[in-house]
Protein backbone atom coordinates (compact mmCIF):
# COMPACT_ATOMS: atom_id res chain seq x y z
CA UNK A 1 0.00 0.00 0.00
CA UNK A 2 1.46 3.32 -1.05
CA UNK A 3 1.54 6.22 1.37
CA UNK A 4 -0.19 9.41 0.38
CA UNK A 5 2.18 12.33 -0.25
CA UNK A 6 2.58 14.63 2.74
CA UNK A 7 1.11 18.08 2.53
CA UNK A 8 3.33 21.09 3.10
CA UNK A 9 2.96 22.58 6.59
CA UNK A 10 0.94 25.78 6.84
CA UNK A 11 1.24 26.74 3.20
CA UNK A 12 5.06 26.56 3.12
CA UNK A 13 6.65 24.82 0.16
CA UNK A 14 8.48 21.54 0.93
CA UNK A 15 11.91 23.03 0.22
CA UNK A 16 11.43 26.12 2.39
CA UNK A 17 12.02 26.40 6.15
CA UNK A 18 9.12 27.21 8.39
CA UNK A 19 8.95 30.88 9.46
CA UNK A 20 9.65 30.06 13.14
CA UNK A 21 13.11 28.66 12.30
CA UNK A 22 15.80 31.34 12.26
CA UNK A 23 19.07 30.27 10.63
CA UNK A 24 20.45 33.79 10.23
CA UNK A 25 23.23 33.17 12.80
CA UNK A 26 23.85 29.53 11.87
CA UNK A 27 27.35 28.25 11.08
CA UNK A 28 28.03 25.16 9.00
CA UNK A 29 29.99 22.20 10.33
CA UNK A 30 30.38 23.35 13.93
CA UNK A 31 29.86 19.80 15.20
CA UNK A 32 31.44 17.92 12.31
CA UNK A 33 34.54 17.14 14.41
CA UNK A 34 32.37 15.18 16.84
CA UNK A 35 31.48 12.60 14.20
CA UNK A 36 35.09 11.31 14.01
CA UNK A 37 34.42 9.84 10.59
CA UNK A 38 36.87 10.01 7.73
CA UNK A 39 35.44 9.12 4.34
CA UNK A 40 37.70 7.82 1.60
CA UNK A 41 37.00 6.78 -1.95
CA UNK A 42 37.91 3.20 -2.78
CA UNK A 43 38.81 2.59 -6.42
CA UNK A 44 36.72 -0.06 -8.19
CA UNK A 45 39.72 -2.35 -8.74
CA UNK A 46 40.32 -2.41 -4.97
CA UNK A 47 36.67 -3.24 -4.31
CA UNK A 48 37.06 -6.32 -6.49
CA UNK A 49 39.78 -7.65 -4.14
CA UNK A 50 38.04 -6.89 -0.83
CA UNK A 51 34.46 -8.07 -0.26
CA UNK A 52 33.56 -5.50 2.40
CA UNK A 53 34.63 -2.39 4.29
CA UNK A 54 35.58 -4.61 7.25
CA UNK A 55 37.98 -6.58 5.03
CA UNK A 56 39.61 -3.34 3.86
CA UNK A 57 39.97 -2.10 7.44
CA UNK A 58 41.45 -5.42 8.57
CA UNK A 59 44.00 -5.32 5.74
CA UNK A 60 44.95 -1.72 6.54
CA UNK A 61 45.39 -2.56 10.23
CA UNK A 62 47.66 -5.49 9.34
CA UNK A 63 49.70 -3.25 7.05
CA UNK A 64 49.94 -0.60 9.78
CA UNK A 65 51.30 -3.20 12.25
CA UNK A 66 53.96 -4.23 9.73
CA UNK A 67 54.98 -0.61 9.14
CA UNK A 68 55.20 0.07 12.89
CA UNK A 69 57.33 -3.04 13.43
CA UNK A 70 59.68 -2.01 10.60
CA UNK A 71 59.97 1.51 12.03
CA UNK A 72 60.79 0.22 15.52
CA UNK A 73 63.47 -2.11 14.04
CA UNK A 74 64.98 0.79 12.10
CA UNK A 75 65.17 2.90 15.27
CA UNK A 76 66.82 0.10 17.19
CA UNK A 77 69.47 -0.46 14.49
CA UNK A 78 70.46 3.21 14.23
Amino acid sequence: MKKAPRKAARGVARDEALPEYDFSRARRGTHAHLANVHAVTIDPDVWTVFPSAKAINDALRAAARIVKQAQSRDRGAA
